[in-house]
């Protein structure tokens, strides 16, 4: 199994929702980029996580762009209703 496989499905639905409901994706990938990261660090099965770095090193350059097409002053809890 991937190390990266759990967060999977919150990437492909941060994908799906990224021009239906932009604000949705971004905070879907945040956790999935946060959780991924948290993964790798705690992993103690030797595997070679090299790869799923630099996998979660380019979702954060996305999420990066992701943030600047936000509205102004855009926070979580100004959102809470559609998270």
């Amino acid at each position: 199994m991937s190390v990266i496989a759990p967060i999977k499905p919150y990437i492909k639905y941060s994908m799906d929702m990224k021009t239906a409901v932009p604000i949705v994706a971004y905070y879907c990938k945040l956790y999935a980029v946060q959780k991924g990261l948290e993964i790798i660090k705690s992993d103690t099965s030797g595997a070679d996580t090299g790869d799923a770095k630099k996998f979660l090193i380019g979702e954060m350059g996305d999420l990066e762009q992701m943030k600047k097409g936000l509205p102004e002053g855009s926070t979580k809890e100004d959102h809470g209703h559609f998270i």
